[in-house]
């Protein structure tokens, strides 16, 4: 159930990753935004893992970002 379809042979690549960095560079600006007391006091529910606190979420995220990034290099043939 987590695994998303394919794309189109013609989806636009650039404008993907463009709407990935752009929505990339606003989660980091509202974390950094956030009170660190909040960090630890704000819990968000994983659909694997359970209830995370807001800093256990993001750096999940950001070992779950760079996970995806090397596969789609490996993938791509340039790793």
């Amino acid at each position: 159930p987590f695994v998303p379809p394919r794309l189109a042979p013609d989806t636009d690549a650039d404008r993907l990753k463009a709407g990935l960095r752009a929505a990339y560079a606003t989660y980091a600006a509202r974390l950094l935004a956030t009170r660190p007391e909040a960090l630890d006091s704000i819990l968000l529910p994983h659909p694997i893992l359970g209830r995370l606190t807001l800093r256990e979420m993001a750096f999940f995220t950001l070992y779950h970002v760079r996970h995806h990034h090397a596969a789609i290099r490996r993938d791509a043939g340039l790793e």
